[in-house]
């Protein structure tokens, strides 16, 4: 047995060192357009005018755009990084004396970035990412709300927040930020326990069948979708390719589009093992990894963002991470027209994805099933002029700036150095250097015998006179860093920052100052919404309509909640509620951001309404006939982190006690007739 195992594995490592146009790999290849196999065999005609179609027509004229963009991208990441590795001089410097400071970079530019990010997190991702609405009949409305509950959970589940601060992160650092929606399940082994009769005892193992009797029960791990969802993959602008011929608005007109990915060929491998992946070719292009060719042209790693605790610029250590078994992969979506493609009759643009791993192996084929329409994925740049497919970023904008106040400091700091240290005129004849050249503190220096009787001896060592010429450098630097955070719109207020503000401003002071500095961050987090997260909403909801395979429990708290209990017939007794696939349809709409409410939720101000709907008994009535005063009192308390207020309702929870707005005279009346009664009279209440 051991024998023919060591020859299987010499003849499987022989058949992978022969050509490719010699292995021959048992593949059933997908189907085309008009459900014919396609020959997709790396020697095979139409594998090598897939290629030409994407490597040389589509991604080289990409990947040319996108290269233009990246040496700015490169300085963007350097001011976003504090410490940086040092220069020879600096090097040089720091091995005299480790506490003198050296090349400096003030994060100005992060300071922004941080307000921005913490800006849009305090939008969009506060309760509810993606907001939906019911469209049509009255249904429609609960299967919208369940669907804002199960895509809220598929959030939480892929960590769907930290996603979008790397989409928007990279926006405001380079211009563009890009994630693609990918539906995942998370599957997890359960204990399950069954009973053995005569037909599962034969099925099992020779040593078990001496250890279980029938009616036994047994207890085993099945393995089981624990969750399900769309998951975010976000794209590395430095490996995005976007057609060139199309702005960033019109990211879903796109001819094509695409991306690289890093893998090695194992997890290939073991991805084409799942059938539900639809990969072919891995064999084929393990032949070319093991030669140490799986990386793409394309693929580039030049950002810098790794030279802090990397020694790539002095020891190479970058080739140590171009590891063998390194695959990269190239992500294509198309237009195509399948006749002139040769995979169908069709002769109407439909929209395909194709990957290609390594430049020169076709591993995915097939069209973009997917019910929502749309390329599976969305695009993010604020600073868009709406023309441009790489857009300016706003930290680029910035730039100039940053690095006139770090020369300031700069210079400034290697003045200091100068005045903090000796610069001496020596004659050698009278003075000891070893003396002049071993500084320290409490430092004697002697004179040589022939400057002995000597009265002048400032005649043979002076110290230089230095000038201090950057007396007003810092000064310079914070105006230049007052101009960023203007051009930026990252001003004091919206830094949090009131200590420029009058000594007592007024409550409408302040609200003006506040309404202008987030009037431009509104604009800014509206252009998000439309680019995105509208898009976005979109493709995760309709990715659960078409792939959501299992039940799934949701909670009723939030929105909507007093109307769902009603409508579900649930009470006030449990806030969870199971939704089968087949109760959802496509009856909805995601709720674009209204600008005028893109200001994190405040709870002051929640309090503020609060008490004007509890303060006069007029008030009350009025308000209490269209509003939902206990639904509002529960939002405000889980604003204020009594996130189990639902459990301090009492049983009914006065849902049948509905208030009515009655006249003077009639309430006189129904007083009269004994239909009213006042309310502490005890009348109707304990029995």
């Amino acid at each position: 047995m051991k024998n023919w195992t060591m020859d299987s594995v010499q003849s499987q490592r022989e058949e992978l060192a022969g050509t490719i146009k010699d292995a021959e790999f048992d593949y059933d290849y997908p189907l085309d357009a008009s459900g014919n196999e396609m020959n997709l065999h790396p020697d095979s005609e139409l594998h090598k005018f897939i290629l030409q179609e994407i490597i040389d027509k589509r991604a080289t004229q990409s990947n040319l755009l996108a290269k233009t963009a990246h040496e700015d991208w490169r300085k963007i990441d350097n001011t976003l990084t504090a410490f940086l590795p040092s220069d020879e001089a600096d090097a040089l410097e720091k091995s005299r004396d480790p506490r003198k400071p050296v090349n400096v970079v003030i994060p100005m530019q992060y300071a922004s970035l941080d307000m921005w990010l913490t800006y849009l997190h305090g939008v969009f991702c506060q309760d509810v990412i993606h907001h939906y609405r019911g469209r049509g009949q009255r249904g429609a409305k609960v299967r919208a709300a369940l669907m804002e509950r199960i895509v809220h959970k598929q959030s939480q589940w892929f960590a769907e927040s930290l996603r979008l601060q790397a989409m928007w992160r990279d926006a405001f650092s380079y211009g563009i930020g890009a994630v693609a929606p990918v539906w995942r399940k998370h599957k997890a082994r359960r204990p399950m326990h069954a009973e053995v009769n005569e037909v599962v005892k034969e099925l099992l193992p020779p040593e078990l069948k001496r250890q279980v009797d029938v009616g036994d029960i047994v207890r085993y791990l099945e393995e089981q979708t624990l969750f399900e969802g769309s998951e975010l993959r976000n794209i590395d602008p430095y490996k995005l390719l976007p057609d060139p011929n199309t702005s960033l608005n019109d990211f879903q007109r796109s001819e094509f589009w695409g991306y690289l990915r890093r893998t090695n060929v194992m997890d290939l491998l073991r991805e084409e093992a799942d059938p539900e992946s639809r990969r072919f070719n891995g064999k084929y292009v393990r032949m070319y990894s093991d030669r140490n060719m799986g990386k793409s042209t394309f693929y580039t790693d030049e950002s810098g963002r790794n030279a802090v605790y990397d020694t790539e610029l002095t020891t190479g250590s970058a080739a140590a991470r171009y590891y063998e078994n390194a695959v990269d992969e190239l992500h294509m979506f198309i237009h195509i027209i399948p006749k002139e493609w040769g995979l169908g009759e069709q002769e109407y643009p439909m929209k395909w994805m194709f990957t290609v791993a390594g430049d020169k192996i076709v591993t995915q084929a097939e069209p973009v099933d997917l019910d929502h329409g749309m390329w599976p994925g969305v695009v993010c740049g604020p600073n868009t002029t709406g023309h441009d497919t790489l857009p300016i970023s706003h930290l680029t904008v910035g730039y100039p700036a940053q690095q006139t106040a770090d020369w300031f400091i700069r210079t400034m700091v290697a003045n200091q150095r100068k005045l903090q240290n000796d610069m001496l005129v020596v004659n050698p004849h009278y003075i000891e250097m070893k003396d002049v050249l071993t500084p320290g503190p409490g430092k004697i220096i002697r004179t040589k015998r022939t400057a002995y009787g000597q009265e002048n001896i400032q005649n043979y060592i002076q110290q230089l006179q230095v000038q201090n010429t950057t007396e007003g450098h810092m000064a310079n630097a914070n105006m230049f860093f007052e101009f960023m955070t203007r051009v930026q719109g990252t001003g004091d207020v919206m830094q949090g920052d009131l200590s420029n503000m009058p000594e007592r401003p007024t409550a409408r002071g302040m609200s003006i100052a506040e309404a202008g500095a987030t009037s431009r961050t509104q604009r800014i987090a509206a252009v998000i919404s439309d680019q995105s997260m509208v898009p976005l909403g979109y493709q995760m909801a309709y990715n659960t309509l078409q792939f959501m395979s299992e039940h799934v429990e949701v909670s009723v708290l939030g929105r909507y909640e007093e109307w769902l209990r009603r409508e579900l017939g649930m009470g006030h007794d449990g806030g969870d509620v199971d939704v089968p696939p087949e109760d959802l349809e496509a009856s909805f709409e995601v709720e674009p951001l209204n600008v005028a409410q893109a200001v994190p939720e405040s709870l002051e101000t929640m309090t503020e309404v609060v008490k004007t709907v509890l303060a006069g008994e007029e008030a009350q009535a009025d308000l209490m006939s269209t509003l939902s005063t206990t639904g509002l009192f529960l939002a405000w308390a889980r604003k204020a982190g009594f996130e189990d207020v639902h459990e301090f309702v009492r049983e009914g929870g006065g849902q049948n006690m509905q208030p009515q707005v009655m006249g003077d005279e009639q309430i006189q009346q129904q007083a009269e007739a004994g239909n009213l009664v006042p309310f502490d009279s005890g009348a109707g209440v304990g029995g």
